[in-house]
């Protein structure tokens, strides 16, 4: 199983590499099994339009949340990632940290070797 994590962090790390730009937040983990998930905050310097790019490699999808603290509270972006491609999207994030959490959707499923990550650039 390790041979066939390994082989998917391979392929989610060609994903990710095809943002452009330098990364703020860049993460990846386990997308199944007992060490499911990363969390994972950066600084964000500047702000204004970032591009948020996230994929997957080994199951049908993952959902992945950024968040970013306001004065009105707390602000939620989820991305329901589609495995099949990589997705990207402009975020307006504010000065402030910003962070990424990949939760499971099925807790008590087996570990597959499959993996998700998100990297988060300014634009």
């Amino acid at each position: 199983m390790l041979g066939v994590e390994a082989s998917n962090y391979a392929e989610l790390h060609k994903r990710l590499a095809e943002a452009p730009g330098a990364a703020l937040l860049s993460d990846a983990g386990p997308a199944d099994g007992p060490g499911v998930g990363f969390t994972k905050a950066a600084m964000v310097t500047v702000a204004g339009p970032h591009t948020v790019t996230a994929a997957c490699v080994g199951i049908p999808h993952a959902q992945i949340f950024l968040s970013q603290n306001s004065l009105g509270g707390t602000e939620h972006t989820v991305f329901e990632v589609d495995c099949s491609r990589t997705q990207s999207q402009v975020v307006q994030l504010q000065k402030g940290y910003v962070s990424a959490q990949l939760t499971r959707p099925d807790p008590t499923g087996a570990w597959t070797g499959a993996v998700a990550g998100i990297k988060v650039t300014a634009q």
